[in-house]
């Protein structure tokens, strides 16, 4: 599993040992690359939620993927439109810009 933690977060996940196998690098503009080998990714997903937008799931597809749908189900929670389209309006940027 490989994990990308922004700046404001990278702190936290580097002080503290969350898997007996993982591996951190600087990512460069103070982020943090996380990586181990789990078992099951999805087992992770809970956690790397508990970040927000701070930790972004890289590897394996799958994992990002459940990521992704769960922060679309959360956007139309809150009445959000998000499209992964080029090119289709968003109400979410809507909302931000006042457009």
């Amino acid at each position: 599993m490989k994990l990308r933690f922004r700046a404001r977060a990278a702190g936290a996940a580097r002080a503290q040992t969350w898997h007996p196998a993982q591996q951190v690098q600087d990512a460069g503009d103070g982020e943090l690359i996380w990586q181990a080998r789990v078992a099951e990714p999805r087992a992770w997903l809970p956690w790397i939620l508990s970040w927000g937008a701070d930790c972004e799931a890289l590897e394996p597809v799958a994992l990002r993927e459940a990521v992704a749908a769960e922060a679309r189900a959360l956007a139309q929670r809150y009445g959000w439109f998000v499209s992964s389209l080029p090119g289709v309006p968003s109400s979410l940027m809507e909302d931000i810009l006042g457009e």
